[in-house]
């Protein structure tokens, strides 16, 4: 038997309110009395596990594992409770506060519960099933007591009418390992129970490194309940049908593919060729540099951090331990950087972005968050994102998530929106305005956050340009004249900098710079190939991670460069060669990764956007590629993109070839840049008072230049500039 400690879950108050299904006009009379309760769980529960490896008969469990001949079923066996002192707090309430606390600790419980097998998954095994309450019934029973039993503590113990005490006290299995299919929802008659329902099903999923095995509700999306379940689908359409990129594979007695978006699941399926949104991490640096625009200030004998003109909080015992973190929330892939509030910085994580269910551009986010609900929802999916991978970052360097002093992020305007909670339905339409385009800094907590601190979200140039355009143009300052500054990404932005004037577009490239609307794209996270080259005859791909398992935008950049010096892509873009006899069109890395002659036309009108906004804005500033005299290009394709590749698949015009840098993650450059300036407010206002926006909706030089640019070609010439980044 094993005994692990298990953290209290820091949630908001709005958190609370929205599990407890409290009306707003109820909520104010009861906000003060939660908000105690939650103080007192949060510094006096102490819940602990016991957990044991078993057998245990199946028809106890009512588990299927594929072998009809085995009468037991391996699982973990495990015991749970808050601790004494949450019972002991009710002995003296009202009954109308105790029904209320108990509420509470409901949604506390079942939190713990989900840390629990966090904690299982890290140390009993990778492949857990979902937590299963035994059955209510006789034989249940029994095996609940030979567990308890076992446990040399009196931590939990059973009634003779089959209570557990102390008050929220449970105990669970969990399968792990094998392809087996839980069956116990089928039979529990607690439909109230938050991890059990009545008419639920086994979804097995086998991904790379082993099998889970969940139980859904019957009539489930197969889509939803991917997505639910903490897998990554590519969703390009947002879920319409329209763009098969959620195809997975369904296997029974043979293999079927099925677009997960439109698939009912009625009975146990068995899913591959997912994986788990929680494996998409890699690390990126960050700098060591004083923050100076993270100051303190002494107001009588109390010290301060200040941040933009604005206090923060005061000092602590553990003061110089506080946190600050930059996150760089693009549209496909999120960058998030942490550092001490001095300047050192101690890790950084990249992701993909959970918000792919609506959709893979900033059109489709727009459309599916017109609706209020599907507002919340998107809202929901990326700030929990964020606080869990905040708090984990946290947490392994020995911090908690209250000491978070300071959050400064930068994303495109409707990203921005989103976390701040601004409205978005005037983005969808003409005039396409934005509802706000100032800067923001408030409480963490107001934004739904239980991080602590406040967060800092930049100021936008327009809907579609926005604080990430700003961060990239402040590593630049003071901007030099004649500069241009591109952003490749789903909202590609562009800005040409002339004398002291800033002139900024955004054109819709769609996702194929960040491995969207690509059969085999994915974004610059692991598995994602990050280069490829021509050696010896062969071509050698380089990826993050163990295993290749797609392509993100600077993979498929190098890729398709790759092909058209080797012949096997022409010019107009037209795939001449296939690695195998394949009807699809498709050019085959290995056995599962390809380029098709669709993917390749996605990357052409992704790149004929971007060029036609360059040649907008240089028609506007009346300037020529000549007069240019430096390029900085960026996004969240990967590990810095090639110029060659850039050059030669036409991205880029030739007279650009000695001017251009690569500059992967420039937005976070940008916010660090910020957090040394010793002052960050004059530093912004320095952009924003100069910048201009410049629609293209309706701009002839656009439309003429984004038709001339499908071509696949090097403009002016050719280059053999291999190496050339």
């Amino acid at each position: 038997m094993v005994r692990a400690s298990i953290n209290v879950p820091e949630l908001t108050l709005e958190h609370l309110r929205s599990k407890l299904k409290v009306s707003s006009k109820i909520w104010p009379q009861i906000q003060d009395n939660v908000a105690d309760f939650k103080r007192f769980i949060e510094t006096n529960a102490s819940p602990t596990l016991d957990y044991d490896m078993v057998s245990v008969p199946k028809d106890v469990l009512q588990v299927n594992n594929g072998n009809e001949d085995d009468p037991n079923k391996d699982v973990v066996v495990c015991a749970l409770t808050l601790g004494a002192e949450a019972h002991k707090y009710f002995e003296s309430l009202s009954e109308t506060l105790a029904i209320l606390y108990d509420q509470v600790l409901n949604v506390y419980f079942y939190e713990i519960v989900n840390n629990a097998k966090k904690h299982l998954e890290s140390e009993v095994s990778s492949s857990l099933s979902d937590v299963r309450d035994f059955a209510r019934s006789k034989a249940a029973l029994i095996y609940q007591r030979n567990f308890l039993d076992r446990i040399d503590d009196e931590a939990i113990r059973m009634t003779d009418s089959g209570y557990l005490l102390p008050n929220k006290s449970m105990v669970f299995y969990v399968t792990y390992g094998g392809n087996g299919s839980i069956k116990a929802c089928e039979y529990c008659d607690e439909a109230d129970c938050l991890h059990r329902r009545n008419d639920c099903v086994g979804l097995s999923v086998v991904h790379e490194k082993g099998v889970n095995v969940h139980a859904v509700e019957k009539g489930s999306n197969l889509l939803q309940a991917l997505f639910n379940k903490g897998y990554y689908v590519p969703s390009d359409c947002g879920g319409k049908g329209t763009c098969g990129t959620c195809q997975v594979s369904i296997t029974s007695s043979n293999v079927e593919k099925v677009r997960s978006c439109g698939y009912t699941i009625i009975d146990d399926l068995c899913v591959e060729g997912v994986a788990p949104r929680e494996a998409t991490n890699v690390s990126v640096q960050g700098s060591n540099k004083l923050f100076d625009g993270v100051q303190k200030e002494t107001v009588n004998k109390e010290t301060f951090y200040t941040f933009f003109g604005q206090r923060l909080s005061k000092t602590t015992h553990g003061q110089g331990n506080q946190l600050v973190f930059g996150v760089d929330l693009g549209t496909t892939t999120v960058s998030v950087q942490m550092w001490k509030a001095t300047g050192e910085h101690l890790s950084g994580k990249r992701f993909l972005n959970p918000q792919s269910l609506a959709g893979a551009d900033v059109v489709s986010r727009i459309q599916y968050g017109s609706d209020e609900k599907n507002y919340a929802k998107l809202r929901r999916l990326i700030l929990d994102e964020l606080q869990n991978q905040m708090v984990q970052m946290a947490k392994v360097e020995g911090y908690s998530s209250t000491s978070v002093l300071l959050t400064v992020l930068a994303g495109n305007t409707l990203m921005q929106h989103i976390v701040l909670g601004w409205p978005i339905q005037t983005m969808g339409k003409a005039p396409y305005e934005a509802y706000a385009l100032h800067e923001s800094l408030q409480s963490a907590e107001s934004l739904g956050l239980s991080i602590g601190g406040k967060v800092f979200v930049y100021p936008s140039i327009s809907a579609f340009v926005g604080g990430d355009v700003v961060a990239g143009l402040s590593n630049l300052l003071p901007l030099p004249s004649h500069t241009l500054f591109i952003d490749l990404g789903t909202n590609g932005e562009i800005a040409l900098v002339k004398n002291d004037t800033i002139y900024a577009t955004s054109t819709a490239a769609g996702p194929a710079f960040e491995g969207g609307n690509i059969e085999c794209g994915l974004g610059g996270v692991d598995g994602a190939v990050y280069d490829v080259k021509r050696q010896d005859g062969k071509y050698v791909m380089r990826y993050y991670g163990q295993t290749p398992q797609g392509f993100c935008g600077s993979g498929l950049l190098s890729l398709l460069a790759a092909m058209l010096d080797d012949g096997v892509v022409d010019e107009s873009g037209r795939l001449l060669k296939h690695e195998r006899d394949d009807s699809n069109k498709r050019f085959y890395m290995d056995d599962h990764l390809y380029l098709s002659q669709n993917d390749i036309r996605e990357i052409q009108l992704a790149k004929a956007a971007i060029r036609g906004g360059v040649h907008a804005l240089l028609n506007h500033a009346e300037m020529s590629m000549e007069d240019i005299q430096d390029v900085y290009v960026t996004g969240a394709f990967g590990a810095g993109v090639s110029v060659h590749a850039l050059l030669k698949t036409g991205v880029l015009d030739k007279a650009f070839q000695p001017k251009i840098h690569v500059v992967d993650g420039m937005p976070m450059k940008g916010i660090e840049r910020l957090l040394t300036s010793k002052n960050p407010k004059a530093m912004l206002e320095q952009i924003m008072k100069n910048a201009q926006h410049i629609p293209l909706h309706r701009n002839s030089v656009f439309m003429d230049k984004y038709v001339d640019s499908m071509a696949l070609k090097i403009q002016r010439g050719e280059t053999d500039d291999h190496e050339n980044r």
